[in-house]
């Protein structure tokens, strides 16, 4: 499980690796193009769901729990550059609930 790292406290968010690499290229395509996004996804302990604005102020990293790069589709990113070009933003589904 991966974490992606955001705000200026870097809060931890948990997320299957394959997820964390296909959203990591589409925010490095989204915000390489200076284009602010939100992203959302359900908890998974059914308790509510969350959204971010990610935009290039915004600190972000990525930390991945394989040491090995992880394969991606470029068919799913072109999907969810897609998705994330739209008003409603890019939903991720179910998420383990974010860590404290």
């Amino acid at each position: 499980m991966g974490l992606l790292r955001y705000g200026s406290d870097l809060i931890a968010i948990p997320m299957p690796d394959d997820v964390l690499a296909h959203l990591q290229l589409v925010i490095a395509a989204k915000l390489g193009a200076g284009e602010g996004f939100m992203v959302s996804w359900r908890h998974g302990d059914g308790q509510g769901r969350s959204t971010l604005w990610l935009e290039r102020s915004i600190p972000l990293r990525f930390d991945f729990a394989s040491s090995h790069p992880v394969s991606t589709d470029p068919r799913r990113v072109r999907a969810m550059l897609t998705e994330a070009a739209a008003v409603t933003g890019l939903s991720l589904g179910t998420l383990p609930v974010e860590a404290s």
